[in-house]
């Protein structure tokens, strides 16, 4: 589907609303880039329709039935595989027991967890002499413009668009816990956890762990770092 070029002028026109909001964050540049995002919608919708009118036309015209077996085929092709728990072991071996494919997993991601590879070093901020200042709510409101909304959600399940409301200032909240973990000198443990999510690189047999991709959610607190 080809994106339509009123579709095009109005996601730009937003996206200018937007920093200029971000910039001065008055009542009337909210009210501006609030109605450039319900035109942009808007805009969105009556392109979809026309574009699946159009495609509704085609399919049931006389040459409508190739196109609806490609359709098809489009659709399966990018389904994904669900209920797939076969898997090899180090030498090869199809595991097709449920408690030993996931130990095969456990066993995988164990060792992709412990192992050290190659990759540049990371890069480390100068040391700080004295006492540590604390988070202050500017900070807090840096860290939270970074965050990129629409992104899944880690094992807390709080989604990049909630912290970024407009109905309750997170930035004041986040400094104070921020604060009280630089206090305590202790990284809760919901924030040491993650989770793991497989895509398959449909490059060889699903039964294979390295050709599966692995995605790490983490908590929402990792803007701060």
């Amino acid at each position: 589907m080809a994106v339509d070029s009123n579709v095009k002028e109005r996601a730009l026109e937003k996206k200018v609303l937007y920093h200029a909001f971000l910039r001065d964050k008055s009542h009337d540049n909210w009210q501006k880039y609030h109605e450039a995002k319900k035109a942009t919608k808007k805009a969105v919708v009556v392109a979809k329709t026309k574009y699946y009118n159009h495609v509704y036309e085609k399919i049931q015209s006389r040459n409508g039935e190739p196109r609806l077996h490609r359709l098809a085929k489009n659709r399966h092709r990018l389904e994904d595989i669900e209920m797939f728990f076969d898997i090899s072991d180090e030498n090869s071996h199809l595991r097709m027991n449920r408690k030993e494919a996931l130990k095969r997993w456990r066993h995988y991601f164990y060792g992709m967890s412990t192992e050290e590879f190659s990759h540049p070093a990371a890069p480390s901020a100068d040391p700080i002499h004295g006492p540590i200042h604390n988070v202050t709510v500017e900070e807090s409101e840096a860290a939270l413009r970074k965050m990129r909304p629409s992104k899944a959600t880690g094992p807390d399940e709080l989604p990049g668009d909630l912290w970024k409301s407009k109905f309750w200032c997170f930035s004041e909240w986040l400094a104070k816990l921020l604060n009280h973990v630089l206090v305590e000198n202790k990284v809760p443990n919901g924030w040491q956890e993650s989770t793991t999510i497989l895509i398959w690189k449909e490059t060889d047999k699903p039964a294979d762990c390295s050709i599966y991709r692995p995605i790490f959610l983490l908590p929402r607190r990792c803007f701060c770092a």
